[in-house]
């Protein structure tokens, strides 16, 4: 056999499963992941190099490269024929290949769920860059200031400070370990951006107990390792400057039960070594004197959120895209999602669950949120209490103890929202929430009050919407109780006029009915009693209330109730003006009209209507058969926003009459609405009047017309010329000039309506007839 052929046999036989994976992982960007899944050994994957040209007798460097990658220095040397050239391992050079070996195969695999232990992804295949933003003490103020990498972490900042002692802190779930894990998985792989320290000693402080000397060994190294702890802390003792220590979750442990980290942190030992302190904000402010640099991670930036959710579905970028897009039509689950944690827990639920369940309310998607936090608490308190993580799969399974103090939570969640009060004092917490750990759950962030003399602990909710979700819990849970019991169903009352007066929509129109469901339909005959009245006088806070309306009845998915809100509109008529149309208001409208069957024209207009809202209107329209006509006049719709409704619409064989005045859409936008002529077979009705449409684009129409067979009326309005003139202050403005049509044009057109079998009217405008036309020459030609 072939030398070199044999050699690749022996490196393959010396590779374990796991780092075959990261063999095949580093070679994604050469390899199609399709390819790579198929193959099953080492010897198999160094076939399909060759096949590439990426390895051969005189080319090995690649597999050189990742073998050192997943640190086989070993078959790296065998390879390149080096092994006699190898050294005898020094102490340094043990400590460090097995701090590598732990790094690159237990802590570069994330468990992102802690109670699923099957389920582990690589970090370089999730891992996202966080926003960064360092603090800097420049006398009475603070100078804060955005990070690039984890590099300038290491950087000093002032030539009369070193980085010695850095804190790090971040809300929970904001990513703070997963950074850290990064860090020395790099190290581990030789970035050489890491390479001034010979040794990080990675801990995790929830797991001490108390002596740094034999925690670090103990957790650290195996039990048959070659050398002591007194030698590695002589090491580290004799060369400081050259050794990290990372100490995670400061905010996790009891400082006065572990004197050492505490003295380490001081600088009472290991002085010159480099220590990177994790923890919550508030928690961390013990040791705030004692740093040389404060760095705050805040989370994913929206460009964030899209990158990371391409990588965790890189082998299926199909589903990432349709999670990025579900995700920019609910700008509140977008936001949630700059919270690395909640945007792993979305990714996680959107591989699970049917795509259309997990998105389709706000309400089950803070369901299944909340679902998760508790998991993870029980996981994360595995040993300390029987609860199975796995055994909690609804609302209803959730242990009574904790249940009953996210009831209290929430009413005082509730009070809150109510009172405009924000901050919260955490022993206040303590004392009305009986079950302490619900605290620790994720919904709430903790900090110092503002006094410097007698700083209190206080907390937040991390988001709004959680705040709003577990009002919505406590009042949902009354007003149950509240069908069996008067005296109750007073207290409530009472609740809902507050919300109402308060105008705590969501809480009332949103979570409650999502949350209440079946149980909703009494609610919304109080809602309409009492909403009903209040607005009767005046239109715009009949739509309001209107809205909200339709919002709950999505939220509840009580289709059936839609004839209900039937009397808060004319007769056959959906007319909303001045609509914050966002994707999610436009799918529960979407919802009602599915369910009423009585609307037959629907009118949006003087709104924004953008992108995805025209996408979630043009992919049900073919479901509306009661719907005949769409007016969408005077919102602002781009080529973009039309091009993007198009592409969803598909047959609608019901819509009659469709309406794109006075928007913004140019012949580029009429091209893909003319596209999707075959799919409006019995339109009737087309009004284009008021756009930006240029004579060659009116030309674009005549040969269209014999795709609309039963139009009977077109509204064209007069072409324009756009520019750009200067205004005074310098700032360009567009501008819409009218022009007349060409003779060229006009006559096509005139010859396609009057070739047609149906179409009895065109409107032009009068600028744009030619000059010297005879309009009576054209009977079906009408000039507006």
């Amino acid at each position: 056999m072939d030398p070199f052929r044999v050699k690749l046999l022996s490196i393959s036989n010396g590779i374990t499963d796991r780092e075959f994976v990261e063999l095949k992982f580093m070679c994604k960007q050469h390899i199609p992941v399709g390819v790579l899944e198929r193959l099953k050994r080492p010897l198999e994957l160094f076939d399909e190099l060759e096949n590439r040209n990426l390895l051969n007798a005189e080319n090995k460097e690649f597999l050189a490269a990742i073998l050192c990658g997943i640190n086989r220095l070993e078959l790296r040397d065998d390879l390149l024929d080096q092994a006699s050239e190898r050294k005898v391992s020094s102490p340094l050079n043990t400590f460090q290949e097995s701090l590598c070996d732990l790094y690159k195969n237990v802590i570069g695999w994330l468990q992102p769920l802690a109670w699923n232990k099957s389920f582990h992804i690589h970090i370089k295949h999730i891992y996202t860059n966080l926003q960064m933003i360092t603090e800097t003490h420049q006398g009475r103020t603070i100078k804060k200031e955005p990070l690039n990498s984890y590099v300038e972490v290491f950087q000093q900042r002032s030539p009369f400070t070193k980085q010695k002692r850095i804190l790090i802190e971040g809300q929970a779930g904001v990513g703070k370990s997963t950074f850290l894990s990064l860090i020395v998985y790099d190290w581990a792989c030789g970035n050489p951006n890491l390479q001034q320290f010979k040794l990080i000693l990675f801990m995790e402080l929830k797991q001490m107990k108390g002596n740094l000397k034999s925690d670090l060994f103990e957790f650290l190294f195996p039990r048959d390792f070659p050398y002591s702890a007194d030698y590695l802390f002589q090491y580290i003792s004799a060369n400081q400057e050259d050794v990290l220590l990372i100490l995670d979750g400061y905010d996790e442990v009891n400082p006065v039960q572990l004197k050492d980290i505490e003295d380490l942190i001081m600088g009472k030992i290991f002085r010159n070594c480099t220590v990177i302190v994790t923890s919550r904000p508030g928690k961390g402010a013990r040791v705030h004197w004692f740093m040389d640099s404060r760095i705050e991670i805040t989370g994913f930036t929206s460009e964030n959120i899209h990158e990371f959710v391409l990588k965790y579905f890189q082998d299926d970028v199909p589903m990432a895209e349709s999670l990025i897009a579900q995700l920019e039509m609910h700008p509140v689950a977008e936001n949630i999602a700059r919270i690395p944690l909640t945007a792993m827990l979305i990714c996680a639920m959107w591989e699970e669950m049917p795509q259309a369940a997990l998105l389709s309310s706000m309400t089950t998607l803070f369901t299944e949120l909340t679902l998760l936090l508790v998991k993870r608490y029980y996981a994360r308190q595995s040993g300390q209490n029987s609860i199975d993580p796995g055994d909690i799969s609804t609302l209803e399974d959730i242990p009574d103890d904790l249940f009953q103090s996210l009831l209290s939570l929430g009413e005082i969640s509730l009070n809150g929202l109510l009172n405009d009060q924000l901050l919260f004092d955490v022993q206040e917490l303590e004392r009305k929430c009986t079950y302490k750990g619900v605290l620790d759950i994720g919904f709430l962030s903790k900090e110092l009050g503002a006094s410097r003399l007698k700083p209190v602990e206080k907390c937040r909710f991390s988001h709004r919407s959680y705040q709003e979700f577990l009002a919505a819990l406590w009042l949902s849970n009354k007003i149950k109780h509240a069908f069996t019991d008067r005296s109750v169903f007073d207290f409530v009352s009472v609740y809902i006029m507050n919300c109402l007066s308060s105008g705590l929509n969501s809480v009332l129109f949103l979570f409650t009915p999502g949350l209440l469901g079946d149980a909703f339909p009494p609610v919304l005959e109080l809602l309409l009693q009492e909403g009903a009245a209040e607005v009767e006088e005046d239109v715009s806070l009949a739509q309001l209330f209107f809205e909200v309306c339709i919002l709950a009845l999505y939220e509840s998915n009580q289709g059936q109730l839609a004839y209900k809100l039937g009397s808060q509109m004319p007769p056959g008529v959906a007319a909303l003006h001045h609509l914050n149309a966002t994707p999610y208001k436009v799918r529960a409208l979407v919802f009602f009209l599915l369910n009423v069957q009585t609307v037959k024209s629907l009118l949006i207009e003087h709104s924004q209507v953008g992108k995805q809202a025209l996408q979630v209107l043009a992919r049900f329209l073919p479901e509306m058969v009661s719907v005949q006509e769409v007016n969408l006049q005077s919102n602002m719709i781009t080529d973009g926003n039309l091009i993007a409704f198009t592409k969803s619409l598909s047959h609608v064989p019901h819509l009659e009459r469709l309406s794109l005045a006075n928007n913004c859409i140019t012949d580029h936008g009429l091209g893909f609405l003319i596209s999707a002529f075959k799919d409006l077979p019995n339109l009737e009705h087309l009004d284009l009047h008021g756009n930006k449409l240029s004579d060659a684009g009116f030309g674009l129409v005549a040969p269209a017309l014999s795709l609309l067979p039963k139009l009977k009326e077109l509204r064209l309005g007069c072409p324009v010329v756009s520019g750009t003139e200067e205004m005074p202050q310098g700032i360009g403005e567009e501008r819409s000039s009218p022009k007349v049509l060409s003779e060229t044009v006009f006559n096509s057109l005139m010859e396609a309506v009057h070739s047609h079998a149906t179409l009895q009217e065109v409107s032009l405008d009068t600028k744009a007839l030619p000059l010297g036309l005879d309009c009576l020459m054209f009977d079906r030609l009408k000039i507006s």
